[in-house]
């Protein structure tokens, strides 16, 4: 994602670069413990309300990445941390942003982008395009997930 816990450069060239890293909630994998929660910009109320901080202090300081559970600003939903966040990359329409949503970050395999980096996808060879989805929100201001719940795909490869 071009950063590291303490804000570092990405020494790896040609990959994209990520302006801004929004973090929805954490996996029940996790049981709460939400390192890496402070290389975030903006997270959702309901990760910072979940998270079991006994475990995510402990792993920190003894991994000596404090930094790593820095708390990012929040907001109640994913609608409004998007819309907050998108002026700050110079979007004030969500449509104009570009969005790529990782389900799992440590399965990197399948992850969904928005329609306008297409062309880009279609013209790397190492990638596939599977189907196309939209990024859509539920009655709650909450993203629908364009991906099949963790039950239903755990341990598959």
């Amino acid at each position: 994602m071009n950063r590291g816990v303490n804000g570092e450069y990405n020494p790896w060239p040609g990959i994209p670069k990520f302006q801004r890293l929004f973090v929805r909630d954490l996996s029940d994998l996790t049981y709460d413990c939400a390192v890496g929660l402070g290389m975030a910009d903006v997270v959702t109320d309901r990760l910072v309300n979940r998270t079991d901080w006994q475990p995510t202090i402990i792993n920190s300081l003894t991994a000596n990445t404090p930094a790593a559970i820095r708390t990012p600003v929040h907001f109640a939903t994913d609608r409004e941390c998007l819309e907050r966040f998108a002026p700050t990359v110079g979007k004030l329409d969500l449509d104009g942003v570009t969005y790529g949503w990782i389900r799992n970050t440590m399965e990197l395999g399948r992850l969904a982008v928005s329609e306008n980096v297409r062309a880009q996808v279609e013209g790397n060879p190492q990638l596939e395009i599977e189907s196309t989805i939209d990024f859509d929100f539920d009655g709650a201001g909450n993203l629908l997930s364009p991906f099949a719940p963790v039950a239903e795909t755990a341990g598959a490869h």
